[in-house]
């Protein structure tokens, strides 16, 4: 696969392993809060990243659907 890794995760803790995460959204909400303070909210076809030390947590009942692509750097 050339250093391509398909994984799924059961929670956020799993996912702090990495530095960056790059997603989009397909279906649900989402909010990130970051170690700047910020605190945003993500829903269908909204794409961003997140940098080292983010937690996230679905907002409402609707289960959160999406692509991640975590990075170690993005340098």
């Amino acid at each position: 696969m050339n250093g391509i890794i398909k994984k799924s995760f059961e929670n956020a803790e799993d996912v702090a392993q990495f530095h960056y995460a790059i997603w989009v959204v397909t279906s649900g909400r989402s909010a990130v809060h970051t170690e700047d303070g910020s605190t945003e909210e993500f829903g269908p076809g909204d794409i961003g990243s997140t940098p080292p030390g983010h937690e996230t947590w679905v907002v409402g009942d609707e289960t959160v659907v999406g692509i991640d692509i975590l990075a170690e750097s993005l340098g």
